[in-house]
């Protein structure tokens, strides 16, 4: 199959923030030699490149002067097998949502909380993805990539990929260099129930028994279509903030003042604090303006009903974290991908 390159492609279509914006350039590659191909091309034409997932973690800043290249490769392949793992290899294009109830097709356990998760499964390891108390990193076996400037494939462990609270290694230092072709995980045979989160827990609580892999499953994807809009019908990029992390005399100091905020202390001694809740908190929830707004339901969730375009949606987005540095001394982080020109 020939590489189909498209000018002045409109990427409306290609980010479920719904910005309107365009690129020099899009193109699809399906296999490895065509990922190749578009960024020789891309080289030649002295045209940066951006390597485009679903579109599910991204804010478009401006019209993009480059080469935007969507990975397609599909496939899942079985690896290694023991008596209690199955090592799994699969392609960048598949979506995420499909492989995970794949997986629960096939009696695979481990990814049953990270169900209804937008975006492609090349994406996953980038954000290291995760859901109600279960993240990805920890059943990533390798993530293969190729180098953008050279066409060199590399397969890096996991322990190499830098994984960290929705960070990794392909936010940081190889952010913009690699695309990534394929990843490995090692799931398990036996279903290991992971239901502390409080959310899931208080769904599951009336269960005589403990729950099967697809309540827990079905519980997940419940939950999160009672939250969460579906980008389809209401334009959204999912969480937009992270939640941040404060020095515990920090999180002492706001109790003094706000002793009903919630937080949760990690292993490096710092306390998460929910972002929705700070934004809740600050009147945010469900205020609309000019177009975007942040979802009446969850207030980690920002909306772009009005398809405005990014600097509008980027300011918007300012007003919130001003006002929550304001009221609270915390900085917000925001979590989609800023693709600028």
């Amino acid at each position: 199959m020939p590489l189909h390159y498209q000018p002045n492609h409109p990427l409306l279509a290609h980010n479920s923030l719904g910005i309107p914006a365009r690129c020099h350039t899009y193109v699809e590659a399906h296999t490895p030699t065509q990922i190749r191909a578009a960024c020789a091309h891309a080289h030649t034409q002295n045209l940066p490149i951006f390597v485009l997932g679903d579109g599910t973690n991204l804010v478009i800043a401006a019209d993009y002067p480059g080469l935007v290249l969507r990975p397609r490769i599909g496939g899942i392949e079985r690896l290694a097998e023991t008596a209690n793992t199955v090592d799994l290899a699969i392609g960048a294009g598949e979506n995420w949502h499909k492989f995970v109830r794949w997986t629960l097709e096939q009696n695979l356990h481990g990814l049953e909380n990270l169900a209804l998760i937008p975006g492609s499964c090349g994406a996953a390891p980038v954000q290291n993805i995760g859901a109600y108390g279960v993240e990805l990193a920890p059943r990533v076996r390798w993530v293969e990539y190729i180098e953008i400037a050279s066409g060199q494939t590399t397969r890096r462990p996991a322990a190499d990929c830098q994984f960290s609270y929705r960070d990794s290694l392909f936010k940081g230092d190889l952010a913009g260099k690699v695309a990534i072709t394929r990843l490995a995980l090692r799931l398990q045979k036996r279903f290991q129930p992971q239901t502390h989160y409080p959310a899931l827990a208080e769904f599951l609580a009336d269960l005589p028994t403990p729950p099967s892999a697809r309540q827990v499953f079905q519980a997940v994807c419940t939950i999160r279509r009672r939250k969460l809009p579906d980008p389809a019908t209401t334009p959204n990029a999912g969480s937009f903030f992270q939640n941040p992390q404060i020095l515990r005399p920090h999180y002492d100091q706001l109790r003094q003042h706000h002793p009903d905020l919630p937080g949760f202390p990690q292993t490096d001694g710092t306390i998460k604090i929910p972002a929705a809740w700070l934004i809740d908190q600050l009147g945010w929830k469900g205020r609309q303006q000019n177009g975007i707004g942040i979802h009446a339901r969850h207030a980690l969730i920002l909306t772009n009903p009005g398809h405005r375009r990014g600097p509008q949606v980027l300011e918007f987005a300012a007003q919130i974290a001003a006002a929550v540095r304001t009221a609270y001394g915390i900085d917000l982080k925001i979590e989609p991908h800023i693709l600028t020109a």
